[in-house]
């Protein structure tokens, strides 16, 4: 007799939101989510380079948007395309410095 265990890592539902899916590495850190509404997929992820959350751009394929998170998470190796300029909350408005 088999026994299912609900998952605990990799890409997990968020039971608070569902049209998104995290994903959490076997620290239990949640380094990557994709939210799903249908016309487009937004996927970010935690770069661990940079110390940043970065955010990539609007897919139409879910499981491209999963894996754009992935290699930003470092998960697996990243393509040419896949940096993105730092989170734009970060950014300051012209003229004004840090």
């Amino acid at each position: 007799m088999s026994v299912y265990v609900e998952p605990t890592t990799g890409w997990l539902q968020n039971p608070h939101y569902p049209e998104c899916e995290e994903y959490v590495d076997d620290r239990g850190q949640h380094i990557a989510a994709v939210e799903d509404f249908g016309y487009a997929c937004y996927p970010r992820a935690y770069n661990p380079k940079d110390q940043r959350w970065e955010r990539g751009g609007a897919y139409q394929d879910r499981v491209e948007a999963k894996l754009w998170a992935e290699r930003v998470a470092g998960i697996h190796p990243t393509k040419p395309g896949d940096e993105r300029p730092p989170f734009y909350y970060s950014l300051l408005p012209p003229g004004e410095q840090q």
